[in-house]
């Protein structure tokens, strides 16, 4: 995963989105955002839901979660 920060995301956002990588943008050395591409499936998305120290959910939460983000 690519580290960005801000001002250099700003200027340089075409050619991230083009990279087709994962990028996390940073301001002040602080990771605020996720750009990453959209063609990602539902297994991608819940691994990086698990992976993230905030949620404590269960497989079943994560896939009702996915399920919401679609309507």
């Amino acid at each position: 995963m690519k580290t960005v920060g801000v001002f250099d995301a700003k200027n340089r956002l075409s050619a991230l989105i083009d990279s087709g990588e994962v990028v996390t943008i940073t301001k002040h050395g602080r990771p605020v955002a996720t750009l990453s591409p959209i063609r990602q499936n539902a297994a991608d998305v819940a691994s990086r839901i698990r992976a993230n120290p905030c949620i404590d959910s269960t497989a079943d939460e994560i896939a009702e979660m996915i399920r919401n983000g679609r309507r």
